[in-house]
């Protein structure tokens, strides 16, 4: 971990890990009934952020692993409109820190977080990708 804030400088998976990959993850409508790709429809960052993490989690779990597993992770945010086309970095780490470095989850993964101009799903905000690892086998 980087000082206090939760994030490792580096990640060392141990020979015979297994490695699990998971593909970028776009958050589910808050509002289905807001205007199809609308920001609204989606939350803003923090929202998308919560609920990118939640199927993250959901998806780590039905490969028998958690977010604890997690050892890289690429998080990539779009410039949100309410910030001046910023991307809310803080937003994103209000729900991350709720998975990350927390009493109960103490592990962090090394990650990147990038600013793109936009992500497939029109009012996205947010596309989060990660590694896994699952301890060798004895």
């Amino acid at each position: 971990q980087t000082g206090a804030f939760p994030i490792a400088a580096s990640v060392s998976v141990p020979a015979g890990a297994e490695l699990v990959f998971l593909s970028g993850t776009l958050a589910d409508p808050v509002k289905p009934d807001a205007p199809a790709g609308s920001v609204e429809r989606l939350g803003d960052t923090e929202t998308q952020t919560a609920s990118v993490l939640a199927k993250l989690a959901k998806a780590l779990d039905a490969a028998g692993l958690g977010m604890g597993d997690v050892v890289k992770m690429n998080v990539f945010l779009v410039g949100d409109p309410a910030q001046g086309g910023r991307m809310d970095f803080d937003g994103m780490m209000r729900a991350y820190s709720r998975y990350f470095g927390t009493e109960s989850q103490k592990n962090v993964p090394a990650r990147t977080t990038v600013q793109v101009a936009a992500l497939p799903l029109p009012g996205a905000l947010v596309e989060i990708e990660v590694i896994a690892a699952r301890a060798p086998r004895r």
